[in-house]
């Protein structure tokens, strides 16, 4: 439109130009005034009445063009400034062609090739919103070139129309890198996903992992390959994490469906899945026998074996638990205490009571009877020693921990010693929370939980002097502060704000129940000791494993620490 004015008004000029200055036809007029039909006016040169060399053209609107022209139309370098845009630049026939920079309303700039007034060729876009550079055709991004928007995300790679299509690379604001082959602005078909040092290979659809691919996070501890389905793998797969190597079918990224399962520890599970638990027919193989049990074949429903078709195993379902363990209780408790034996008036005697809390978990059932097996063999607590077990494969060997029968058993006890020179022992294993509660948990029965205060008020209750108390639980240093006092050697797993470890079905004893009772006390003179060796190994564990430090805890006042000195010289007569 622009040209063909120029063309018209030019053309009509001629005429008048010849009356108005009365020139001879090629000579030359440096400086003429001339009104063109459109509105605008002209000051500059002429050559043969045409706009030749350097003249303006100005339009009552505002618009203007001032520059360099050549046979009535703009050419050479110029500046056209109109409500649309601002071009400053090359020129050819009457054209933004060339090299020059366009300025929008908005504030966008736009410095590089032009053609037919638009940015074509290489150039530099820029906006309060992104910046572009790369190449351009009739005004949109085409083929290759790189963006940054504001929020400091980035793409780089081929454009077409204006959008990402065709192989390429998206960084996002958190630095998250995709590459591979765009289409209308979307990650679709093969490519890469990077970040940090996670990185997935394979296919995308609308930025999502979709199709066969392979995923590995940061840490290298998990990794999964198979069929993704909007991010996450459905169908068949592999995957491993700190559960072990899964193969099988998967539904919203867990084991769903059939499958084997081999954990780290070599334990084989082979059989049905319900979103990652053991759910339905399945055989499991153990590597090492546990509980005298080498293969189990039965049926699981979420994660717990409740029916046995073959293998050593005693199954529990819930209405025995209560109808059986319940009612039994007492007959079980009292059993237990009529065994105690009582004290021996020639020495100072040990009474050892272990509390396994969390029945979900068999860890702490073993770890409680071989910490009373120890002290049976090495410190002669034999016939003083007592267990209350929540368990749900083992539910009529011992009386259930609860709190009744925690502070039955604790009474009948301090009744069996010399409360003024024997020691009560007493270790507690479970699982424990933030707010201090020792967790007393069995299937199919509603328990509650035992308070660090509570546990204060029972013991403070009891007339005997002397005490050793050791809890193993997550945030277990907070039981000090209500247990402690100058007769009383208190031990903690964890501090009242760190999490303990090793809390695993199929382990033998937890990460601080091995360090102490198994590995500190054979080689140590004294429990204060045994905690300092066995502190020293469970934060060389912690930090080998990559856990935040449990930092176990002791209060040992002076008192007590003499009186067990002077037991263990009772040891040795």
């Amino acid at each position: 439109m622009i040209k063909n004015t120029l063309i018209l008004a030019c053309g009509c000029l001629i005429g008048a130009l010849l009356v108005q200055y009365k020139q001879v036809i090629f000579k030359e007029v440096p400086a003429p005034i001339a009104q063109l039909p459109d509105g605008g006016q002209y000051e500059g040169e002429l050559r043969q009445d045409l706009f030749y060399g350097h003249g303006r053209v100005s339009w009552p609107n505002g618009t203007y063009y001032e520059g360099e022209f050549r046979g009535g139309l703009y050419h050479g370098q110029g500046v056209y400034e109109a409500p649309h845009m601002t071009y400053e630049g090359e020129f050819i026939n009457g054209q933004a062609t060339g090299f020059g920079k366009i300025t929008y309303p908005n504030g966008d700039v736009y410095k590089g090739d032009v053609k037919n007034w638009m940015p074509d060729g290489k150039g530099i876009y820029s906006s309060d919103r992104y910046r572009y550079n790369g190449h351009f055709k009739l005004g949109q991004f085409e083929g290759f070139g790189s963006i940054i928007y504001s929020d400091e995300s980035r793409y780089q790679g081929h454009f077409e129309a204006g959008v990402y299509n065709g192989q390429g690379s998206f960084i996002t604001t958190r630095g998250e890198k995709y590459s591979g082959t765009f289409k209308d602005g979307e990650l679709e078909g093969k490519g890469e996903y990077y970040f940090e040092s996670a990185r997935y290979h394979g296919y995308f659809k609308d930025w999502q992992f979709d199709g066969e691919g392979t995923y590995t996070d940061a840490d290298g501890d998990i990794s999964m390959s198979g069929v993704f389905e909007k991010g996450v793998l459905t169908g068949l797969g592999e995957s491993r994490t700190f559960l072990g190597l899964y193969q099988g079918e998967f539904k919203s990224g867990q084991p769903h469906g059939k499958g084997v399962l081999t954990s780290p520890n070599g334990d084989v599970y082979t059989g049905e899945f319900l979103y990652g638990l053991y759910h339905g027919n399945g055989e499991m193989v153990y590597a090492t026998p546990l509980d005298g049990v080498e293969r189990v074949l039965g049926r699981w429903e979420t994660g717990l074996l409740v029916e046995v078709v073959e293998g050593d195993i005693n199954v529990s379902q819930p209405k025995d638990v209560v109808e059986q363990a319940l009612y039994r209780q007492r007959e079980l408790l009292d059993e237990q205490i009529k065994q105690l034996l009582p004290n021996d008036p020639n020495k100072k005697d040990m009474y050892f009571l272990g509390v396994a809390g969390d029945g979900t978990q068999g860890v702490f059932r073993r770890e409680v009877e071989f910490a009373k097996a120890y002290f049976d063999e090495h410190f002669q607590t034999k016939g003083r020693s007592l267990l209350l077990v929540n368990s749900r494969k083992i539910f009529d060997d011992y009386p259930l921990a609860t709190l009744f029968s925690i502070e039955q058993t604790l009474k009948a006890i301090s009744q069996k010693m010399d409360v003024e020179n024997d020691i009560l022992f007493l270790y507690l294993t479970s699982h424990g929370s933030p707010d201090h509660e020792f967790s007393l948990s069995q299937h199919a029965i509603s328990l509650n939980n035992l308070p660090a205060k509570k546990l204060g008020e029972i013991l403070n209750a009891l007339p005997v002097k002397w005490k050793v108390v050791v809890v193993s639980a997550c945030y277990s240093g907070g039981f000090i502060p209500e247990i402690k006092d100058k007769n009383t050697l208190v031990i903690a797993s964890s501090a009242k704000d760190r999490t303990s470890f090793g809390c695993n079905d199929r382990a033998k004893m937890t990460y601080f129940g091995q360090a102490f009772f198994k590995e500190a006390l054979p080689q140590a003179e004294s429990f204060e000791e045994a905690f300092a060796i066995a502190q020293k190994a469970i934060e060389e564990r912690e930090e080998l494993e990559g856990y935040k430090q449990s930092n176990p805890k002791i209060h040992k006042p002076k008192a007590i620490l003499e009186q067990l000195s002077l037991w263990r010289k009772g040891l040795k007569q």
